[in-house]
């Protein structure tokens, strides 16, 4: 199909087989704005991070160790969610990425 016209490309082979070719072009333009979404989400994610490490630096000088603590507790979860949430979206990332490789019809 062509990415505009929706129709199917054939083409024949030496053996007289039909070669199908597929419109990966918008497929592929989806695939890679969904990566820039990730990497825009990878960044705000590590400004979080960022933020939490800054939030610590400034619970440290709370003077009730009972409320210093349980917020530290709190900034520790919160920062290993994040963590969890980065690794997902490198995955992500990577799948994207690979869909993209071995969808291009370069690679055939």
């Amino acid at each position: 199909m062509d990415g505009s016209t929706g129709i199917v490309e054939t083409s024949s082979g030496s053996a007289g087989t039909n070669i199908i070719i597929f419109p990966f072009r918008e497929a592929r333009g989806h695939i890679l704005e969904t990566r820039r979404h990730c990497e825009t989400l990878r960044q705000s994610i590590e400004t979080l991070r960022d933020s939490l490490t800054t939030i610590e630096k400034i619970i440290e000088n709370v003077d009730d160790l009972r409320v210093r603590e349980r917020l530290q507790c709190q900034i520790a979860r919160l920062n290993e969610l994040l963590l969890l949430r980065l690794g997902q979206v490198a995955g992500i990332d990577r799948l994207l990425q690979e869909t993209v490789r071995s969808s291009s019809p370069r690679d055939r």
